[in-house]
């Protein structure tokens, strides 16, 4: 007796099924947050157009890092994910721990090889991040100065940019330091999104987070043009009026919807972020090359993680 070919159900994934599976698994959306940091770094440092070769290099180095470290993560963390976040690519099976182990190291690599050919000191700053994503992933993950870690390698992602451009527009250090302290305190913020989080947890993350945006407003005092002073400050309050809000919700309910829909207004914040630095630095027009990373952000959010 033989079968309809219509009638056959196949449990094979489609071709589009394992695309969306890895994009999950690197976090795609996000991708366009790490991509921002080189970008306002060498903005902010007086690139132009004759620089748009060598800023895409390292805008693609940073996605590399960037994704390379979220599939790494996810490979470490199989065990945990089994019981917090079964849903995932790879405590789901749909993508096996080999393969996602195989991704990231070919991916982190990459993304040394392409700050490598940047100059001395992009491979510098590249191999530095390599080594805090790996240290941050498979060794110090579960430690208490492990955010720090990983506002480090923000920091060296923003660094990566401004080592472009060799110009005595202002000091890169503190550009870089503002950054770090947002981000350790994202990472503290989100340390137990999967449960009830203590409050107090919650506050010292926040506060770490507001000393971030904090010395990114008290930037204007290195530019002397009140008008991109002015565009900066903008961004600034922009970014404020979310985090305040959504952090806030997080703290007085410390439920773990609230608090992830917070740490996700925290990450795409870093755009704000970066777009408040160039503003600061070049103004308005130019900082909207930066914001403009919203769009396929907040839209790729949308599409890959609906139900």
């Amino acid at each position: 007796m033989s079968v309809e070919p219509s009638t056959v159900q196949s449990s094979e994934p489609t071709p589009a099924a394992r695309w969306r599976d890895w994009l999950e698994l690197c976090r795609l959306p996000n991708v366009f947050t790490a991509i921002a940091d080189p970008l306002a770094g060498a903005l902010v440092m007086g690139a132009g157009w004759r620089d748009t070769g060598k800023i895409l290099v390292a805008m693609l180095a940073s996605a590399c890092f960037y994704t390379g470290g979220m599939a790494l993560n996810d490979w470490h963390d199989y065990h945990r994910d089994r019981v917090e976040r079964p849903q995932r690519p790879l405590p789901s099976g749909r993508i096996t721990r080999w393969k996602a182990l195989t991704a990231a190291l070919s991916l982190l690599a990459t993304g040394q090889l392409l700050a490598s050919a940047l100059g001395e000191a992009t491979s510098g700053i590249g191999f530095l991040l390599l080594v805090a994503i790996l240290l941050y992933d498979i060794v110090m993950k579960d430690i208490p100065i492990a955010p720090a870690l990983m506002g480090l390698a923000r920091a060296l992602n923003l660094l990566l940019g401004m080592a472009l451009i060799i110009a005595p527009t202002m000091p890169r250090a503190y550009p870089a330091v503002a950054m770090g302290l947002y981000v350790l305190g994202v990472t503290v913020f989100a340390r137990r999104e999967t449960t009830l989080s203590r409050r107090d947890h919650l506050l010292l993350g926040a506060g770490f987070t507001a000393s971030g945006v904090l010395m990114l407003a008290l930037l204007r005092i290195f530019f002397a043009n009140e008008i991109s002073s002015a565009t900066g400050m903008i961004w600034v309050l922009a970014l404020t009026a979310a985090l305040g809000y959504t952090m806030t919700q997080a703290i007085l309910t410390p439920t773990p919807v609230r608090i992830q829909r917070a740490v996700k207004t925290a990450i795409l914040g870093i755009i704000i972020f970066d777009a408040a630095l160039v503003a600061f630095g070049r103004g308005l027009p130019l900082s909207l090359l930066v914001v403009v990373l919203l769009v396929p952000a907040v839209w790729l959010g949308k599409r890959l993680y609906s139900t």
